[in-house]
């Protein structure tokens, strides 16, 4: 075994090393290098290189985590990169997955069985299997009951030593307590201290009916009995401290398609919250709680309810409560809102009466303005300001309390802008406050706000310091606080029994340090005003087009971040040199599309940044040669579809790797030649003009875009498919020579761009026969690019 690469894939360079080192938590830390295996081998090979070499190791999936246990200055394990198989079991009811697997993808997948996974967190279209797992991953509806730890059917993983281990093999349990004697003993050991120990065992019984993911999850070793049944379920919610998770059986649950959605107003916190256990007995599926400044922070959110502002004018301890019931038809959930209104509704004290909607858009807005709440204060922060999001569980009877408590809280350490949100059904609360991050004095009063945090949720309250997002570095201090020194105890000695060496994920859960949470705090220095306001969440990475290419939107900001802490720390030479490295992985390979805008929190469009460096950097002479290629659009247009034509030729009487190799070669002798590559392969496709109807016959106006008229492919399928389905189009004679502008824009020459859009926009009104015919376009970035066009123009 190479030590120095025990996988194919290891990114050692400054900006890459910076691009990964965030992640959606408050601490930063710089890896020595991102190894991205494979397979499980190469996972093997990098944990007995890590032993020897005694480098911690990290393993990293979405980078969704928020309490810091996916950050390290060792080796940091990219599982996102490579580890994506989902694959549906018996018909849905359950679904075999990898940890590289986006959560909204698996439930994609089982959409057309009418199923989905337990775990729901708000992060599921980032966040990935792996973290899901090993966060012990709920949500808003899914409770305890469905969370990760629950639904987890089998597992597949790799312990710190090599081996490797499957639960859904029959006779895996009886292997394991044949190889790995001592391991079983001292699982079986730590069982039996807790059954011995009537107090910590009440405790462990009471913490785990509600959220918790406070240190190991000790609830396996009391509902099991074998080994590793016990091993297995507390890997979940250990953080990557334990094994490596390579891949998993989720249990599904059904996905059920009729919903009745409630947002009710409330005139305080104990008028909101008594009626919640009513709602449990009737089966609720959520109940998502709201305090008066969250409301406050949507108020002017387009589709906000038109009374809110009333009620935020004389309510001053205004309360909200969504809810909403499920069922699998309509007279399934027709029964439960039969029984909201007997049980329920005589108990209920809202402003006004509470009206369900089962309007599908409705709901969805409602949702929206729930999911809402974080964005709109991050969006609010003032630059440089980190936006903090804690996570704590209080026993639902004095909830109501605990809400009033930590307000009074805000309001003792001075954070005028801390909101309260969560998932009431299960006492689960969330509060976000902003603050800097930069100097001593800002990280003394975080230090004072999490000490009075815990002393309010620990001994005043009975609850748990994590709910859903983890213990991670965050909380590690306090795990002892909140379990006692008997239940710490027996949580290190399983952590030394399974990983000896303390190279998994160190410091994280377990800690020596009584400071921990207050060391490598992330600060986020002021950069460019389009992109100050990113909390480095990473919802926007999925849908980037090079994100395994070379970076991600978020880490393009990152770097901008980085290279300015550098300059800040003195370290010029290294800031020059991310700086020469930013050009092509942060610059020109980013393709402006804009589609990171439509899942970012914040609306953040990084093409935005991108397209404002490039300007910067553009000479008078390229910006006149843009205006004259803008100019003669058309005839560069039928120039570079003639040169496609002409490869696509080639490469089919030569073969894709000699037309490869050959322009390769040319490119190496001839500055600037084109290399040809395998997405350019394909049919020389043009469109059936006999399938095209007359401007006065058809039903839609079809303007296909310049990089549909060049590659043709997409063109002559929208055309065929249109046709299937009976739907007339009509091609206007003048589309060729038509740009939105997008290409132009992408490349910093706004005024170019803003010539093609505003002649494309003439063009289209004339094509519409000014308005009254629709036209549709077959590439989403230009349709947005043109849409924001038209969204600008004059009244």
């Amino acid at each position: 075994m190479n030590l120095d690469r025990p996988c194919s894939d290891i990114l050692t360079e400054a900006w890459q090393r910076y691009a990964f080192a965030n992640d959606a938590g408050p601490y930063l830390l710089i890896p020595q290098a991102i190894l991205q295996p494979r397979d499980e081998q190469e996972v093997q090979a990098i944990l007995a290189a890590s032993k020897i070499k005694r480098i911690p190791v990290c393993f990293r999936a979405g980078g969704t985590s928020l309490s810091g246990q996916s950050v390290t200055d060792g080796w940091l394990v990219d599982i996102g990169r490579h580890w994506r198989s989902i694959e549906p079991v018996d018909a849905g009811q359950s679904v075999r997955v990898q940890p590289g697997a986006i959560g909204g993808l698996v439930n994609a997948h089982l959409k057309s069985f009418g199923r989905k996974i337990g775990p729901d967190p708000s992060s599921i279209n980032s966040a990935m299997i792996g973290g899901m797992l090993s966060n012990n991953s709920s949500g808003m509806c899914c409770g305890v009951v469905h969370n990760a730890y629950h639904t987890l059917e089998s597992i597949r993983f790799i312990l710190p030593d090599g081996s490797l281990w499957d639960t859904s093999r029959a006779d895996e349990a009886s292997r394991f307590r044949t190889e790995k004697p001592h391991l079983c003993t001292e699982l079986t050991a730590i069982r039996q201290a807790i059954l011995d120990d009537p107090e910590l065992l009440d405790k462990i019984r009471l913490k785990y009916q509600q959220k918790n993911t406070v240190g190991y999850s000790l609830n396996a070793f009391v509902d099991y009995q074998e080994p590793l049944d016990i091993l297995s379920h507390l890997l979940i919610g250990a953080e990557g401290t334990l094994a490596f998770i390579s891949q998993a059986v989720l249990k599904t649950l059904p996905d059920l398609p009729e919903k009745a959605t409630a947002l009710g107003f409330f005139a305080d916190a104990h008028s909101a919250c008594d009626i919640i256990p009513e709602l449990i007995g009737i089966q609720a599926d959520a109940v998502e709680f709201m305090d008066r400044a969250s409301l406050e922070s949507i108020r002017n959110l387009e589709g906000t309810p038109a009374e809110l502002p009333l009620r935020l004018s004389e309510h001053e301890k205004l309360m909200g409560l969504l809810f909403e019931f499920q069922a699998a038809d309509k007279d399934a959930l027709a029964h439960k809102l039969e029984n909201f209104r007997t049980r329920c509704q005589p108990h209920l004290k809202p402003l006004s009466p509470i009206a369900f909607t089962q309007n599908k858009k409705e709901q969805a807005n409602l949702w929206k303005l729930r999911k809402g709440m974080y964005p709109a204060v991050a969006a609010m922060r003032a630059r440089g300001e980190a936006a903090i999001l804690e996570d704590i569980t209080f026993p639902l009877p004095r909830l109501a309390d605990a809400i009033l408590a930590l307000q009074e809280m805000f309001r003792k350490h001075q954070y005028a802008n801390g909101i309260i949100f969560g998932h009431a059904k299960d006492g689960n609360l969330h509060f976000v406050i902003s603050q800097p991050m930069a100097s001593p004095q800002d990280t003394d009063k975080y230090a004072r706000l999490i000490d009075d945090m815990v002393d309010l949720v620990v001994h005043r309250f009975d609850g748990a310091l994590k709910s859903e997002h983890g213990t991670g570095r965050n909380m590690a201090p306090f795990v002892q606080t909140e379990w006692g020194t008997h239940a710490v105890e027996l949580m290190r000695r399983l952590k030394n029994a399974v990983d000896p060496d303390g190279l998994l994920n160190p410091d994280v859960i377990l800690t020596t340090k009584p400071k921990l949470h207050l060391e490598n705090i992330k600060d986020l220095p002021i950069v460019e005003d389009v992109v100050d306001k990113c909390v480095e969440c990473g919802a926007c990475e999925p849908r980037c087009p090079s994100r395994d290419f070379t970076l991600s939107p978020r880490q393009r900001i990152v770097l901008r971040r980085a290279r300015q802490r550098l300059i800040a720390q003195g370290r010029t030479e290294l800031a020059k040199q991310l700086d020469i490295d930013y050009e092509f992985a942060g610059k020109q390979s980013c393709a402006t599309d804009g589609l990171c805008a439509l899942d970012c929190p914040v609306a953040i469009n990084t093409g935005d940044l991108i397209k404002q460096l490039r300007k910067e950097t553009n000479t008078p002479g390229s910006k006149k040669i843009a205006s004259q290629l803008a100019s003669s659009f058309g005839l560069a247009e039928r120039a570079v579809g003639a040169s496609l034509m002409l490869g696509r030729t080639a490469s089919s009487i030569m073969g894709a790797k000699a037309m490869q190799g050959l322009t390769k070669g040319l490119s190496s002798v001839f500055s600037g030649f084109p290399q040809w590559h395998q997405g350019l392969e394909g049919q020389n496709e043009s469109i059936d003009k006999s399938l095209l109807s007359k401007f006065d016959e058809c039903d839609l106006v079809y303007w296909p875009t310049c990089m549909s008229r060049m590659m043709h492919g997409t063109s002559a399928a929208l055309v065929c498919v249109a046709d299937r389905a009976g739907v007339a189009l009509h091609i206007p004679k003048d589309a060729i020579g038509r740009c939105c502008g997008q290409a132009f824009s992408s490349k910093g020459f706004p005024d170019s761009a803003l010539a093609k859009q505003s002649e494309l926009i003439d063009a289209m009104w004339l094509w519409s026969d000014r308005g009254a015919r629709p036209i549709v376009m077959d590439l989403g970035s230009c349709t947005a690019f043109i849409t924001q066009g038209l969204a600008d123009l004059d009244p």
